[in-house]
């Protein structure tokens, strides 16, 4: 390579996107240096065809382990949720605060949010809404509704299995039986 060799190419790359590399040379010099820049291996010319073999597995291992713990990283990242909804009337935009809004209403293809005695409508899906929203803090309970946690404040089953939450202003909103379960759990997790 002219210019640079192999190290000096890893020793330029900032250490989060250094590739997994296994090094191959004539000389043996450049060992220690390698694996300061945690080279997988270093392999000595000529090769023999089992030492790269067991190389070459050893990178397909850290590799592995690479994902697994890119997964683990994504799925502990803290994820944003929804803060405000963006609702348009006519050449406004209004911002309204989620904390704001008690419960959220399907029509159609579009959501309605009911925050104290106003309504907005938003362009949006309750289902595109749903996967927006802080699971901790609203939860689904019909296909056409979602509560914000702490503003129910009775619940109560019904005979054909399906129950109706009651909330803070008074507000009665129908549960399927499908969400059921997920509303208590998450009624007893918010404590």
């Amino acid at each position: 390579m002219p210019g640079m060799n192999g190290l000096d190419v890893l020793a330029a790359l900032p250490p989060p996107s250094r590739p997994l590399s296994i090094l191959l040379t004539a000389h043996d010099s450049f060992a220690v240096r390698a694996f300061a820049l945690n080279a997988v291996d270093y392999l000595l010319k000529p090769i023999d065809d089992l030492r790269f073999a067991e190389a070459v597995e050893r990178a397909r291992q850290l590799l592995r382990l690479r994902a697994v713990d890119d997964a683990r990283a994504a799925a502990n990242a803290p994820t944003k949720h929804l803060q405000k909804f963006s609702v348009r009337i006519g050449h406004r935009t209004l911002f309204i605060e989620a904390d704001s809004v008690a419960w959220i209403g399907a029509d159609g293809d579009y959501a309605v949010l009911h925050a104290g005695e106003r309504t907005y409508i938003v362009r949006e899906s309750l289902h595109q809404l749903a996967m927006q929203l802080d699971p901790a803090r609203f939860v689904r309970v019909h296909r056409s509704s979602i509560v914000r946690l702490d503003q129910v404040a009775e619940f109560q089953p019904l005979t054909n299995r399906d129950a109706l939450v009651r909330l803070r202003d008074g507000t009665p909103v129908r549960v399927s039986r499908t969400y059921i379960d997920s509303l208590l759990s998450a009624l007893h997790a918010a404590g």
